[in-house]
């Protein structure tokens, strides 16, 4: 019967075809290329380096974090200065480091330090993982951020319960875990407020110095979330007390939350809120490699006109 060969018979499969070949150069404008395999590489290497040394001597985390405050946090004052965010150096997270660097040097018997340093660095230090949404393992400077906020928390709970002369499991007045924390917070945000919107606001605006005021109200701005309609309304003078208002409510929430938790009278607990703070960093940097950076590629291939709207 003419035309019977060219038909298929009843129940064969479709013929396959294979899927159009995309061409490297594109393919890797929206992977990263090598540089983000490389970078992703290092990145897992030195989390399971790290956690391979810190599950087999957990009291590694102390020198760990010492070092960590003599290498890589001069090198990102360098960094911050060349990128004109010299003022990012005087946010909270660094005071509270450096407030975690003076109790462990002081050693474990400054058990008033230790309450008061490990409640910074247990509350309001790792609740800054959700808020700023730290990522690890985009980048260099993303797994320092991520250091910044997790290891000062981290070596205390070391020292406490696997240090030569931890105190183990001790509760503290929440004299030590709530008041003089909240204090040293708000001595901290007075001398912000003078330092960087009294004597060096305008010299900031005027040469494009970088605040974390700033890249949070881009961020918001991106997002269109209430936060930015709560806080870039009005006069300057309202949005700053506005904006150290929520702050203030935002870390005095996390310090009660890590007084109430049993985070210094429990290993269990303690440990499971250590894991949460490396997993937080985690789930931002697998969204972000994922999905975020991916889509910020794509659109700015269809920006340049490399690539038409709606391809792929």
């Amino acid at each position: 019967m003419p035309g019977a060969a060219s038909r298929p018979r009843e129940g064969a499969s479709p013929p396959k075809t294979c899927p159009p070949k995309v061409p490297s150069s594109l393919a890797d404008a929206v992977s990263g290329g090598s540089a983000a395999a490389a970078t992703a590489f290092w990145s897992q290497s030195l989390l399971v380096a790290t956690a391979v040394a810190f599950g087999a001597a957990p009291a590694l985390a102390v020198p760990a974090f010492v070092a960590f405050c003599g290498v890589a946090l001069p090198l990102r004052a360098l960094h911050f200065a060349r990128r004109r965010w010299t003022f990012f150096l005087l946010d909270f997270c660094y005071a509270a480091n450096g407030l975690a660097l003076t109790s462990i040097l002081a050693g474990p018997g400054a058990r008033r330090l230790d309450a008061v340093a490990a409640a910074v660095a247990d509350g309001p230090l790792a609740g800054a993982l959700l808020a700023w949404q730290c990522a690890y393992g985009p980048s260099a400077e993303h797994a320092v951020s991520v250091g910044v906020h997790a290891l000062p928390g981290l070596a205390l709970w070391a020292r406490r319960w696997f240090g030569e002369r931890g105190v183990r499991a001790e509760s503290a007045p929440l004299a030590h875990t709530l008041a003089w924390p909240l204090a040293f917070y708000c001595a901290w945000q007075a001398v912000y407020f003078v330092v960087v919107h009294l004597l060096c606001g305008r010299w900031i605006v005027a040469n494009r110095y970088g605040t974390s005021y700033r890249a949070l109200a881009r961020r918001a701005a991106r997002a269109r979330s209430v936060w930015d309609r709560l806080v870039r309304t009005g006069p300057p003078a309202r949005r700053v007390a506005v904006y150290g208002g929520l702050q203030l409510a935002f870390t005095a929430a996390w310090l009660v939350a890590a007084a109430v938790l049993p985070l210094r009278t429990s290993l269990r607990a303690s440990a499971a809120w250590q894991a949460a703070k490396v997993a937080i960093p985690l789930h931002y940097g697998t969204r972000h490699v994922h999905v975020r950076a991916p889509r910020a590629r794509l659109a700015a291939l269809v920006a340049a006109g490399a690539l038409a709207p709606g391809a792929g």
